[in-house]
């Protein structure tokens, strides 16, 4: 993701994953690999791609300011669904391609047999799937949105 002026630079599109060797790439520090999803050789392993360098690469120690380096145009960044949905929503960062990477990484719901007959628990599973139904819905609906660019 990036800055929708990044995006629709004419000079340097972003159109195809391949663009990105024209681009700055924002890199999060990660050096206990805790954060496969923010990891660009891991996204570049995802799409089947030869991973570039691109034009250059800043790295940052947390996820909030590599994201607001992105918001500011200073380069392409991963980023995490549902952290920056909103600012999806907002369009103060845009999706340029749709290439995804769902990771191995997932939530676990674990519980006892005895606890599985109570309905006050069974409530709260409710509730956690539900929550996690609507932040998917939300994430797919942020990057099916068309990309604005100028003419």
């Amino acid at each position: 993701m990036c800055s929708p002026a990044l995006a629709a630079e004419r000079a340097r599109p972003l159109r195809r994953p391949e663009d990105l060797a024209r681009h700055v790439l924002l890199h999060i520090d990660d050096e206990r690999a805790r954060f496969p999803w923010l990891n660009w050789g891991q996204w570049f392993a995802a799409i089947g791609m030869a991973e570039t360098a691109g034009a250059g690469a800043m790295r940052f120690n947390q996820f909030d300011l590599l994201i607001q380096a992105a918001i500011d145009g200073q380069g392409v960044a991963l980023g995490r669904s549902p952290l920056v949905d909103r600012l999806l929503e907002q369009g103060k960062l845009v999706a340029p391609f749709r290439n995804t990477h769902a990771t191995t990484r997932a939530y676990f719901i674990v519980r006892s047999t005895a606890s599985a007959k109570r309905p006050e628990a069974q409530a709260v599973v409710d509730w956690l799937v539900a929550a996690a139904d609507e932040s998917n819905a939300g994430a797919r609906q942020a990057l099916a949105r068309p990309r604005k660019r100028r003419p």
